[in-house]
């Protein structure tokens, strides 16, 4: 795989988690959906360097335990990142 062909191109991808929980008679239920555009930057000693960009990010519940989230609004609007690819026969493993 030549990733140095597909710099500039972006893959999208959605995410999707459910958490219900009870302890001693509380209860709590969180839905979270965000979608991630990622996209490859260029290669830089032979590692890849990714855009990942969360351009939706709903929650149904923020308060309690799920505060926390305004922090991730700050930080959802542009993340870089390198990722170290092992290749494994035809296929390269994140």
């Amino acid at each position: 795989m030549n990733l140095l062909e597909n710099e500039g191109e972006y893959r999208h991808y959605t995410f999707l988690r459910e958490e219900r929980y009870q302890f001693q008679g509380l209860r709590n239920e969180n839905y979270v959906e965000a979608e991630l555009k990622v996209t490859l930057l260029k290669m830089k000693e032979d590692h890849p360097i990714f855009r990942v960009e969360m351009p939706l990010y709903k929650q149904s519940n923020s308060e309690g335990t799920y505060q926390w989230i305004g922090d991730l609004h700050e930080l959802r609007e542009r993340i870089a990142l390198s990722v170290h690819l092992m290749k494994m026969g035809n296929w390269v493993k994140f």
